[in-house]
């Protein structure tokens, strides 16, 4: 069955239907159709009407008497109105339900009551309750009696939400009428003629202050006038004439609900909450524990929202509003703290909240996200991972584990912490291989950590480091650029030509990384003039000179290699080259001095 509490508002009608006379003046009452709701006109504008009948095992003489009141006002409406029983409540704008007791602080015994339950201005629906016995001598009503209650409930249902004082009409408050009277029937249609919302709240509220110079102390009355009030937002004149109602009824609880809301539609959220407490008082149940809690959680005050919404858990643990309200707050309270930096008072909540609801994964994230905030990476990953055991596949949690080992990595490579770094970063990738960001601080690891060791003269570990750092930025010509330098400084000349190599197709107009592939081709070049590979020697210094035409060393080491296999005129050559560029090469005359002693002897010879 559908409930509502504050969004929806609740108007009960309690009939006093007895078997009994009263005295009432014939004055005609579409003025007072309005009374209890809210001054306006409120009734169905699609037909057929639909009609929920909450019990299937209900007497079936009581189903025609239910029928016999339907054809009465369908007949009476000429036409307008028309009625389908209905299988499923969701669908039914009138459910009707029946007991043996309807349980209201009223000091009469009623025999039915309406209850009319707004979801928006234009949308509404109606439960209707039907007592099955009399609640004096407990015997089960006549079908006279049930036709009568019938008659009468049907009719506020379908919008005579006000009672006649002709005691000759179905709506007399007390009415015995069997069959519509005249008055009824001119009522209902002046009311199918205006549409539905429309307003009548001057009319209404002359009808209740006319009623009220017969009985001014009459708390119901006091509650009408304010309900109407607090539709033409007239609050002060709503709100007065609620406190009037509670001074006459400190326990009227619908004068209290309807308080509560006027305050809040005025901003005065603590007098609510107060109005809210004594409803509490009053009758306490988890439905008003629920509603302090969600009014405190609006206030900011977040651990009084937690302590009353528990306090409706208690009240009745499977209470779903209450249920989806604490896990609320709890999420959004957080939130709110850790946005504002108030880690502890968050850690505090999600703590409890983790004990609360250990079956929402929700929870152990946020609280991952705030010890990570606060810089407890440990306690943050221990978070998520307890999120995870708890739902394998909340992908939001793996993320911001994710996200947790990356700015991990991140403290700890700024630490020069390098391997607990890398360690932190590899996991991050593990969990979230496409994070964005990961990649990056990885490779930038790397790219320090070789800067860091080629200051201190560590080649091998700059070496390594560099490798690593291209796995993850394949084409970045720079890491192969130094990778190739150093390769040259430990050495490995040949290895350091083929990644300089590979670095020049990336950026072919690279003068830098072409004079270093100059430079290692020479050292190669050297390296396998030593070893008398004096063909392969010359190969690489002649590919040294097309990368650096123009430098005098490269002139000078061909000459000299040319020297050593006695092709004399060609070490001429290339000495006499080296010697134009830069007249005072220290290689370039050494070499002359050398070509002159290699000439003498063979003169001598």
């Amino acid at each position: 069955m559908r409930n509502s509490f504050l969004k929806i508002i609740s108007i009960i009608i309690v009939e006093i239907l007895m078997v009994s006379v009263g005295i009432a003046q014939n004055d005609g009452y579409f003025q007072r159709i309005a009374m209890v709701s809210d001054g306006r006109v409120t009734r169905f504008t699609k037909f057929p009407i639909t009609i929920y009948l909450g019990d299937s095992n209900i007497n079936s003489n009581y189903l025609d008497d239910l029928m016999y009141a339907l054809k009465e006002w369908q007949d009476g409406s000429s036409g307008i109105l028309s009625f389908e029983i209905v299988d499923k409540p969701d669908s039914a704008d009138i459910l009707i339900s029946w007991s043996n007791k309807i349980e209201e602080n009223y000091r009469e015994h009623p025999l039915g009551m309406a209850e009319l339950h707004r979801i928006n201005q234009e949308k509404y629906y109606v439960e209707i309750q039907i007592c099955l016995r009399d609640p004096i001598t407990a015997k089960p009503l006549s079908s006279d009696q049930m036709k009568i209650v019938l008659l009468h409930e049907i009719g506020h249902a379908i919008g005579l939400w006000g009672h006649s004082k002709d005691k000759n009409d179905v709506m007399y408050y007390a009415g015995e009428n069997l069959h519509l009277s005249a008055n009824d029937i001119a009522t209902l249609k002046t009311l199918y003629s205006y549409d539905n919302n429309y307003p009548i709240h001057e009319l209404t509220i002359s009808a209740i202050k006319e009623d009220m110079d017969q009985n001014p102390n009459s708390a119901e009355l006091h509650y009408l006038l304010g309900t109407i009030y607090i539709d033409q937002k007239d609050y002060i004149s709503g709100i007065d004439s609620l406190k009037k109602c509670i001074n006459l009824n400190p326990e009227y609880y619908k004068a209290r609900v309807a308080l509560a809301s006027a305050y809040k539609s005025i901003g005065q959220e603590k007098s609510a909450i107060a109005e809210y407490v004594e409803l509490a008082k009053i009758k306490p149940s988890a439905i008003i524990y629920n509603v302090i809690g969600v009014s405190y959680y609006e206030s900011g005050e977040i651990e009084q929202a937690i302590s009353y919404i528990k306090r409706a858990l208690e009240f009745n643990r499977i209470y779903e509003p209450a249920k989806r309200n604490l896990l609320r707050i709890y999420l959004i309270g957080a939130n709110d703290y850790i946005n504002k930096k108030m880690y502890d008072k968050a850690v505090y909540i999600l703590s409890e909240g983790v004990q609360v609801f250990p079956d929402k994964p929700e929870i152990p994230n946020l609280l991952g996200i705030c010890y990570m905030e606060m810089g407890r990476f440990d306690e943050a990953v221990r978070q998520y991972e307890l999120a995870l055991r708890i739902n394998p596949g909340f992908e939001i949690a793996k993320k911001n584990m994710a996200s947790c080992y990356n700015n991990y990595g991140i403290k700890l490579a700024q630490a020069g912490q390098w391997d607990f770094a890398i360690s932190a970063y590899k996991k991050a990738i593990e969990l979230s291989p496409d994070m964005e960001g990961i990649k990056k601080n990885i490779s930038a690891l790397y790219w320090n950590q070789a800067q860091h060791f080629v200051s201190i003269g560590n080649y091998r570990e700059a070496l390594n480091a560099y490798i690593e750092f291209l796995k993850y930025e394949p084409d970045n010509k720079d890491g192969y650029n130094n990778l190739g330098a150093i390769y040259s400084r430990l050495g490995d000349n040949k290895s350091a030509i083929t990644v300089l190599e590979y670095a020049l197709k990336i950026d072919p107009n690279s003068e830098d990384i072409k004079t270093n592939i100059a430079i290692a081709r020479q050292k190669y070049g050297i390296e396998l003039m030593e070893k008398r590979s004096y063909d392969s020697a010359l190969n690489e210094f002649h590919k040294s000179l097309e990368l650096m035409p123009n430098d005098p060393n490269t002139y000078a080491i061909l000459a000299m290699a040319y020297e050593r296999i006695g092709k004399l005129d060609e070490a001429c050559k290339y000495v006499d080259l080296a010697m134009k560029i830069d007249p005072q090469n220290k290689t370039a005359k050494k070499i002359i001095w050398n070509i002159k002693i290699q000439q003498a002897e063979n003169y001598i010879k």
